[in-house]
């Protein structure tokens, strides 16, 4: 893998919690801001060390799977849904917000999902790039944040590959 792929790896994984923080911001109280800033930034350090060094290409099968789940999660941090936010995300990640399902919150800015592509796969990671606009303000232009995967009996949503 040579150095350009390798950034853009790790690249995918540091900013798959700038989706992932919007669950820490959705579910803190305003008194626990801090905290979950802090969370956000401790988990941002330790998952740039694991990214794999390989990939290819999702089956049809993990694709589908993988665009479906990050709907769920897209949906369930719009609506501020705890039971799909705990069936969208990975366990890793899931244990960090113990208060999910007292302090969802709806998302003053709703997203939603454009398309989904380089979806890849290595063992039980997967990496791919959302693309997504904003619900409310449609003169906004269009994103792109790569997620991280893991499969858990299904393909979750993970913040640690």
């Amino acid at each position: 893998m040579n150095i350009r792929h390798r950034a853009t790896a790790v690249g995918k994984t540091v900013a798959a919690l700038a989706i992932i923080g919007a669950v820490a911001a959705s579910c803190s109280s305003s008194s626990n801001d801090a905290a979950a800033a802090s969370t956000t930034e401790e988990s941002s350090a330790s998952a740039t060390a694991d990214v794999p060094s390989s990939g290819a290409p999702a089956s049809p099968e993990d694709q589908a799977e993988i665009v479906a789940i990050t709907k769920t999660y897209v949906t369930g941090l719009n609506n501020g849904d705890a039971k799909m936010l705990e069936h969208a995300m990975c366990q890793a990640t899931l244990a960090k917000y113990t208060d999910l399902s007292v302090n969802a919150r709806p998302s003053a800015t709703p997203q939603q999902v454009n398309t989904i592509t380089d979806v890849t796969v290595a063992g039980d990671l997967g990496f791919g790039t959302v693309e997504y606009s904003l619900v409310n303000d449609p003169s906004a232009s269009v994103s792109t944040v790569p997620l991280a995967y893991k499969n858990e009996g299904g393909w979750k949503v993970c913040d640690e590959p």
